[in-house]
């Protein structure tokens, strides 16, 4: 588990991941792995991980653990690994501030390339081109969703939240493939006043290794409070929207030994 041996990919992606978090101005308090062998002591939420697929039939294998520290306050981020490819991981903090029910944010159709494409080509077939570029601005932006469709306009509506957003990924190069997210943030009601906050990790840069938005994600969480109610601390704990791959993980479902360099 802690301390357990890395393969060649998951150290170089783990520097990658390290010198992303200084850059983005965070503290990393904590760096663990979680391999195969040392599977059979972790955790329910551990064990959850492990199960989980992703991208059709690539299956978390591995994992890097991260306790990072901001000026928001801390955040885990969880990063997989399928053998030898690193796959899309998990951000999960806690902010002040809550809404009334669970929202997530998804990529609206023409944000996906394939859907923009062809847009674009019928456009030039029908001397349209023009016009639909300037639709397609207006729809290429991040979608908040959520069960409430009053708190969804306001949401959508809301500046904080639009800076908050703008700029999120959702793809994740594999190779020649491209794994798409159905969602890159999903944020639930604790029941305290308070949210949590997950962010699905599109690729924001890397050529041999993954950016993985540790500074998208510092932003999110900074300008996030500022669009959330500060009076729903009646407002009963709920479930995420869509199933997350990585749980919470407490520090007793792992070893306390962090990586050494």
């Amino acid at each position: 588990m802690a301390g357990a041996s890395e393969s060649k990919g998951m150290k170089r992606q783990r520097k990658a991941v390290e010198a992303e978090i200084e850059a983005a101005g965070l503290t990393l308090s904590s760096v663990e792995a979680i391999t195969p062998e040392g599977a059979g002591g972790i955790g329910k939420s551990l064990k959850s991980a492990f199960a989980a697929t992703v991208g059709g039939s690539l299956k978390n294998e591995s994992f890097h653990i991260y306790d990072i520290q901001g000026a928001s306050g801390s955040h885990q981020f969880v990063q997989p690994y399928s053998g030898t490819v690193t796959l899309p991981g998990e951000h999960r903090a806690e902010i002040e501030g809550s809404t009334t029910a669970t929202f997530k944010v998804v990529q609206p159709w023409l944000g996906h390339p394939d859907n923009l494409r062809l847009i674009i080509f019928a456009g030039m077939f029908t001397c349209g081109l023009f016009w639909v570029l300037l639709l397609a601005l207006g729809w290429r932006h991040p979608k908040v969703v959520c069960e409430d469709p009053a708190l969804q306009a306001r949401l959508r509506a809301n500046p904080a939240m639009k800076r908050a957003l703008s700029g999120l990924k959702f793809q994740w190069g594999v190779g020649l493939g491209v794994i798409e997210l159905e969602w890159a943030v999903q944020v639930r009601p604790l029941g305290n006043g308070r949210s949590e906050v997950i962010m699905a990790t599109g690729r924001y840069g890397g050529f041999t290794t993954y950016k993985v938005g540790m500074k998208k994600f510092n932003e999110l969480v900074s300008l996030m409070p500022q669009a959330l109610s500060k009076e729903t601390a009646a407002v009963e704990e709920q479930f995420f929207l869509e199933p997350i791959r990585f749980p919470y993980i407490e520090r007793d479902e792992r070893d306390d030994a962090p990586l050494g360099a």
